[in-house]
């Protein structure tokens, strides 16, 4: 036997007004949905777009979409005149949006969406205060392909650009205090690829391949954090950020960027050589071109930079080549008058100019070293054959001018001692000449018994022939 579960009369009582209130709405939803009258808010919303945004909206099908949404198919938006931007027509296969009933009563905005455009997908939520002055976005865009952009089949009409598109986005925007706006948006491409076609002249097919960025938003500005692109073709980088302000297309830029061409693709089109050497002012010597992007959103102005080669050779840790590798050191100032001396620095081969002081020490040095080799020749009884030094006046010793450090002093280097001369061979003296001073002091003499008994005879024998 089957158990029952017993009840209290009070919760029976519950149960069976729940189950009232769910039947009748279940068939309330299934009743609106069977008979609201779609066609009359189709042609509602046709003039709502037309009076507000200059559109014409035609849509095939508008349905419900559970809990509380709508659901439109083959929805096509056209301009009415002219088309400036180049945007329209743009339709749009699949759309649903589902409003939050809460958000609603009171008065926000909170809205999920989810379409199919441009051969991708898309889909995310809006939330915004009733005010506009705050806004929560998530968005999550794959496979969008360029192809289908109506932007870029205005502008190229007879140049074909392909790729996928992908983009990811969460942010919370304070529109009166920009400084407290946070989040990011990340950027992707794959398989890109421009060509071949006509832009004013044959453009042949480039490979632009893959690229991968993210932008976060800090203090009221939108840096980029990450920025890749790079293809067997090119390759190219970007550096700055974006201030944000209250009006979206009035927030200012501030971006350099940067493209490099292959050398393969430059060499076998001659198109590429003669457009690269026109833009001479922005190459830089490393082979990249530079540009910077300035002024608001909806007016960009775009100028060789460059200079940002040495921000972006910062950013990677790459120094300069060619002549921007080292530059020029400026010249040693000269100190002023006055000013205490400094230490001279040092010259070719690592050694210090010597100063006064140091070259008197090395000349009494090489003095005391000439002497002690004449003694040690007396001492062997060798004539001396080192001339003497010529007596020089010394130089008076500049002023004594404070060193941080003082130097030590070498240790003092003796000289070799010359070579002691072969002694002459034995010559046979001439008779001196009787000039009125002895001989012997010319001959070495004077000092012997027999020539001093000679010279005593000679000045005793002069008076009488007197």
């Amino acid at each position: 036997m089957i158990n029952m579960i017993k009840l209290s009369p009070r919760r029976l009582k519950f149960l069976k007004w729940a189950g009232y209130s769910t039947f009748a709405s279940f068939c309330f939803a299934l009743s609106m949905t069977w008979t609201f009258p779609f066609d009359a808010i189709k042609g509602r919303l046709a003039a709502y777009v037309r009076k507000n945004y200059n559109l014409q909206m035609e849509v095939e099908s508008l349905s419900s979409s559970l809990p509380f949404g709508v659901k439109a198919e083959n929805l096509t938006l056209n301009p009415i005149g002219e088309d400036p931007g180049g945007l329209f027509p743009l339709t749009i296969p699949y759309l649903r949006l589902n409003a939050g009933l809460f958000s609603t009563l009171v008065g926000t905005i909170d809205v999920d969406f989810d379409t199919e455009i441009f051969g991708g997908e898309i889909d995310g939520s809006l939330l915004a205060s009733k005010d506009g002055s705050a806004y929560k976005i998530q968005l999550d865009a794959e496979d969008l392909q360029f192809e289908q952009f109506p932007w870029l089949k205005s502008k190229f009409k007879d140049l074909p650009v392909r790729g996928e598109l992908s983009i990811r986005a969460d942010l919370a925007l304070d529109m009166e205090k920009m400084d407290l706006s946070q989040g990011y948006v990340e950027i992707g491409v794959k398989d890109g690829v421009i060509g071949p076609g006509k832009i004013g002249m044959e453009i042949p097919k480039v490979e632009t391949g893959s690229l991968e960025s993210r932008m976060v938003v800090n203090k009221g500005s939108l840096e980029v954090e990450r920025y890749v692109q790079k293809s067997p073709d090119m390759e190219s980088d970007m550096m700055g950020n974006i201030q944000l302000t209250k009006k979206l297309e009035l927030s200012r830029a501030n971006l350099d960027y940067r493209f490099k061409l292959a050398d393969d693709l430059v060499k076998k089109h001659e198109i590429f050589k003669l457009a690269l050497s026109a833009l001479k002012d922005a190459e830089g010597t490393d082979g990249f071109f530079y540009y910077t992007f300035r002024g608001a959103i909806s007016r960009l102005s775009t100028a060789p930079n460059k200079a940002a080669m040495y921000k972006f050779n910062a950013k990677s840790g790459v120094k300069g080549k060619g002549k921007d590798k080292e530059r020029p050191k400026p010249p040693p100032r000269k100190p002023p008058s006055g000013a205490p001396a400094v230490k001279p620095e040092a010259g070719a081969g690592g050694r210090q100019t010597p100063n006064a002081e140091e070259v008197l020490r090395r000349r009494r040095e090489a003095q005391e070293a000439a002497a002690k080799a004449r003694r040690a020749l007396q001492r062997a009884g060798e004539p001396d054959a080192t001339p003497e030094p010529r007596d020089q006046p010394e130089p008076e010793p500049p002023e004594a001018t404070p060193e941080p450090e003082p130097d030590p002093e070498p240790e003092p280097q003796v000289e070799p001692e010359p070579e002691p001369e072969p002694e002459p061979e034995p010559q046979a003296e001439p008779e001196p000449e009787d000039h009125g001073e002895p001989a012997g002091e010319e001959n070495g003499d004077a000092g012997s018994p027999e020539k001093q008994g000679e010279d005593s005879q000679e000045e005793n024998a002069e008076p009488e022939e007197n």
